[in-house]
């Protein structure tokens, strides 16, 4: 049996129900994850106290093998709380060492990720502090052109506004700076800074940049990767590697061969170095002759927006399906499945092949989600362990997520609040259960953050 623990992001259903869904494709593995209302969401903290109380709880009750923490949780109360709370250097570094060394007293394995404090190109506060509402744009700008001088350009930020947001990210930065002082002591088994929603230049690419320096100099088990809410993912991945003595070859096909070379919205790396971290994060490597192949449905020449409706690129390639073992990563649209490429897929029956399947929200995101499944799916599969009601299911709550939802019916609530999804959805559960042949009576929809951005599904 393999026990790992895990510390999400925080609440949302990506961050919380999918790394237990992936994980249970293997049918000798148990997840630890504390009550969900003990973690972060949009407007609310991870509770800390509570968590650490669970965290001994459970090592006392459980040999843990692997720990996956996500330490903007435990230094922050969750991924958004980290730009808005007021909170010492001193008071999160006791935090993070009391974690720590709990966790090493278990001699479980320690897998951790933290994020460099993204830069939104918006005036929208929702996920910031609340000045953001008027001078996000403005800050972002500010960002952008003082890493692409290298001086201070011009602007029109009150110098308190400017001050705090400064005094912010050294905050964070410094943060990072001790987990890598924790990484260089061996307290981490293997460390990934995030960049979530970054660009080409900003503050928080100068930060990584730094970070990155330190780490190579100092030839530290870290590293620095686009992305933020699927690390968690990925490193599952890693620990069943691991912990099965497996790395496993991928063969990545991309839809279009020169796509490999766009810079995808949201991210400051192309498409096949986007892949290439994410499978450095997972264990896994890049391979001609692979174990399975990775289709990579990519954008021709530009990535379009479903969540902004933004649609420039044309048409999609064909999908011409692989007769070996492969997973799709569908990233031609950045937030939600591309309706082309599941109407060819859902045309036929699920093929015995299928690994994995996800289209959600950035590049990165995708990546690290369907390799996290996939690598599962074929190590367990390997072992004879895998669970094949399970990943019927996986691939149907992913399908009615990104598919269903994301790629259709957001922008149709969006557009008319009484929008009756309930009754919308039945077509899509109709042909998801047709292809998948999960089995489930009834399916209950939900907005885990009261907004209409993500979607939670579940379904007996």
């Amino acid at each position: 049996m393999i026990n790992i623990l895990i510390i999400p992001i925080d609440n949302r259903p990506v961050c919380y129900d999918l790394p237990v869904q992936t994980a249970s494709l293997c049918k000798e593995a148990n997840i630890f994850i504390p009550p969900r209302e003990f973690l972060g969401g949009l407007t609310t903290y991870a509770n800390y106290p509570k968590i650490l109380e669970w965290m001994q709880k459970t090592i006392d009750q459980n040999q843990i093998d692997y720990a996956i923490l996500a330490l903007d949780t435990i230094a922050y109360g969750g991924l958004v709380a980290s730009r808005r709370i007021e909170i010492t250097q001193d008071e999160i570094e006791n935090k993070i060492t009391q974690t720590i060394k709990l966790l090493k007293a278990s001699n479980a394995k320690i897998l951790a990720t933290s994020s460099i404090m993204r830069i939104s190109n918006n005036n929208v506060n929702e996920e910031e502090k609340p000045y953001w509402n008027t001078y996000g744009t403005q800050l972002f700008e500010y960002s952008y052109k003082s890493h692409k001088t290298g001086s201070m350009p011009e602007h029109k930020i009150p110098a308190n506004i400017l001050e705090d947001y400064l005094q912010t990210r050294k905050r964070n930065y410094e943060i990072n700076e001790f987990y890598l002082e924790l990484s260089e002591k061996n307290l981490f088994d293997y460390f990934v800074i995030s960049q979530d929603d970054t660009a080409e230049f900003g503050l928080n690419v100068q930060e990584g940049q730094k970070l990155d320096k330190i780490i190579k100099n100092k030839n530290l088990k870290a590293c620095i990767k686009t992305g933020a809410d699927e690390i968690p993912l990925t490193l599952l991945a890693r620990a069943f590697g691991d912990f099965y003595q497996t790395q496993t070859k991928i063969t990545p096909i991309y839809s279009y061969p020169d796509s490999k070379n766009i810079i995808s919205r949201y991210e400051d790396v192309t498409i096949e170095n986007s892949l290439l971290g994410q499978l450095s994060i997972a264990g896994a490597i890049s391979a001609p002759d692979g174990d399975f192949s990775l289709y990579i449905n990519t954008p021709e020449h530009i990535q379009d927006d479903l969540a902004m409706q933004i649609f420039n690129d044309g048409k999609s390639a064909d999908f011409i399906e692989p007769t070996t073992p492969y997973a799709i990563a569908d990233i031609k649209l950045a937030n939600g499945s591309d309706n082309k490429l599941i109407e060819e897929l859902l045309s036929k029956k699920k093929s015995e092949s299928l690994l994995g399947y996800a289209g959600w929200n950035t590049t990165a995101n995708t990546l690290g989600c369907v390799l996290s499944m996939s690598i599962i799916a074929y190590i367990c599969k390997q072992k004879n362990i895998f669970d094949e009601e399970k990943f019927n299911r996986i691939i149907a709550t992913r399908l009615l997520d990104e598919w269903a939802y994301q790629a259709n019916l957001r922008q149709e609530i969006r557009k008319s609040p009484d929008f009756d999804m309930e009754f919308a959805y039945i077509e899509y559960i109709k042909k998801v259960q047709a292809y998948t042949g999960a089995v489930f009576e009834n399916c209950r929809f939900y907005f885990p953050w009261d907004r209409t951005f993500e979607i939670g599904v579940d379904f007996c």
